[in-house]
């Protein structure tokens, strides 16, 4: 979920994402403010979406700087150099991601962590991955 909008007129994210099982991974900004008329959402929306998801199964990653459009294609505006390197940064944390997901590589994860960590304030730290999947993955 890239830069998720809160539920505007949900007071219980808990319980509006109670059934979200399936493994998540959320990218934001530290200044990943939306400011819609009428709409006003902080950075911390985002990081009260990621933490009311139930599942172990997600990660979060929070670039340093960055406007909620760094994610677009209006480089001029939204971050100038960082906007390329966040951009190739959230595409990288998507393929670790579902490394992490669906061939229980934590590897490609770690790895990511210490290739972006110039621009991260905060990493994505890799779930514990089930025994079976682990087990299963070197028998194949």
């Amino acid at each position: 979920m890239i830069s998720a909008p809160p539920f505007y007129g949900e007071a219980d994210l808990a319980a509006v994402l109670a059934s979200a099982d399936v493994p998540s991974l959320h990218v934001t900004t530290t200044e990943d403010t939306i400011r819609i008329p009428g709409r006003f959402s902080p950075v911390q929306d985002r990081i009260d979406v990621f933490n009311a998801i139930p599942t172990a199964r997600k990660a979060l990653v929070v670039f340093q700087g960055g406007s909620h459009s760094v994610f677009t294609d209006r480089s001029l505006r939204n971050g100038g150099p960082l906007n390329p390197l966040v951009k190739r940064a959230t595409m990288e944390a998507g393929i670790a991601f579902l490394d992490l997901v669906h061939r229980s590589d934590r590897a490609p994860m770690e790895e990511w962590n210490v290739t972006w960590k110039p621009i991260l304030a905060a990493a994505p730290v890799p779930f514990p991955v089930p025994t079976r999947q682990a087990d299963r993955r070197r028998r194949a």
